[in-house]
């Protein structure tokens, strides 16, 4: 009788161990799975340890990255017709800079231009400083170049002269009749993001 009832028991009991074991297999799985989830999350989160020079460095690539596809994006437009007739000194106009402002919020950037006759305009001390140096090197016959100042602990400014060289007037309509008394047609400003140059580093 008492042997019976053994059996009956090891009948009941030992699928309930089984599951047990089972759900304890998956249990343990599941805790593993969930620790490197985590291991992996903090190795995203870690904090690097990023020289100033290397953000100076990236801020020049994403800086120019943006300078070229803006001026895509203008060249494109002064191609139809209406930009084209409107002529060189209105190479960005207002249509040119609400598309350009989509690629803006793209890469959480300010985006402005500076054309060559900007005396009129209201640019940030740093922007003037840089305007002007441009049109001293331009008329000293020296280098022009991008560059890159620490705005403050959280952003950085980016200025790209813009010539009109040879290559330039080919994509313009009608620019290889225009005589203008310098090449320098302006220059990109664009205010980055400290935090956007390290995460796409």
């Amino acid at each position: 009788m008492i042997t019976l009832k053994m059996q009956h028991l090891n009948k009941i009991l030992l699928p309930v161990i089984m599951m047990g074991s089972i759900l304890g297999c998956d249990s343990a799985s599941r805790k593993q799975l969930d620790q490197e989830a985590i291991n992996k999350e903090m190795e995203q989160r870690e904090i690097k340890r990023i020289l100033p020079a290397e953000i100076v460095e990236g801020a020049y690539k994403q800086g120019n990255d943006i300078a070229v596809q803006a001026q895509e994006l203008a060249v494109k437009l002064y191609q139809s017709e209406a930009g084209a007739s409107e002529g060189l000194d209105s190479f960005v106009n207002e249509r040119t800079l609400v598309t350009i402002d989509s690629l803006a919020k793209a890469h959480n950037a300010e985006i402005h231009w500076v054309p060559a006759d900007a005396e009129q305009l209201q640019l940030s001390e740093m922007e003037q400083q840089l305007w002007e140096a441009y049109w001293y090197n331009v008329e000293n016959d020296l280098p022009v170049n991008d560059n890159v100042q620490k705005i403050n602990e959280e952003a950085y400014l980016y200025t790209k002269p813009m010539m009109l060289n040879p290559g330039l007037r080919k994509k313009l309509p009608g620019s290889e009749d225009t005589l203008r008394n310098t090449d320098f047609m302006g220059m990109w400003s664009i205010q980055l993001s400290k935090k956007e140059i390290i995460q796409a580093m």
